[in-house]
């Protein structure tokens, strides 16, 4: 009778420790789905030419915002076939920093950020400081991007994400 209590316990021992293996593997796998998700969701992977750049890594945006740093915001413009369509552009000028577009030559507090433009679209055209919660916004692209030289200043308050980029 020993020696069958003595099996009955190790074969117990044995489905316990066969349970609490399987309940660890489902464990891992759901953090691993959970930090995979996370990985996921905070990527953007940009297809246009607009920028150089192909993934980046995209936080909330905070109201912070800098010269150079790329945003993430919804552009509503008929004349691209955009309503909406999400853009990835840099800033190129902020609120209350001096802009000059005449067309062809922009400088923001007298350095040039871009020049040239596309001939087969209206030119954005402006002297003066930027409007408050306003911001001017560039491709890296210049040749090929469809940016602020065009569609006019954006509201900062409409910015989505800050993006970084990864590659």
């Amino acid at each position: 009778m020993k020696l069958l209590d003595n099996i009955l316990d190790k074969i117990d021992k044995e489905k316990a420790l066969n349970e609490f293996s399987v309940i660890k593997k489902y464990a891992i796998a759901a953090v691993c789905f959970l930090v995979g998700w996370m990985i996921v969701s905070s990527l953007t992977v940009n297809i246009s030419d607009s920028t150089d750049h192909r993934a980046f890594w995209e936080t909330k945006y905070n109201g912070q915002l800098k010269n150079g740093q790329f945003i993430e915001t919804n552009l509503h413009d008929p004349e691209i076939d955009c309503n909406p369509c999400s853009i990835i552009k840099t800033i190129g000028c902020l609120e209350g920093q001096y802009l000059f577009a005449n067309g062809e030559t922009y400088t923001c507090d007298n350095v040039v950020i871009a020049k040239g433009s596309d001939p087969k679209f209206k030119k954005f055209m402006f002297k003066g400081e930027i409007p408050k919660g306003k911001v001017f916004l560039l491709g890296d692209n210049k040749e090929k991007s469809y940016d602020s030289r065009y569609f006019g200043f954006k509201n900062a308050s409409e910015i989505n994400n800050i993006l970084h980029p990864i590659f």
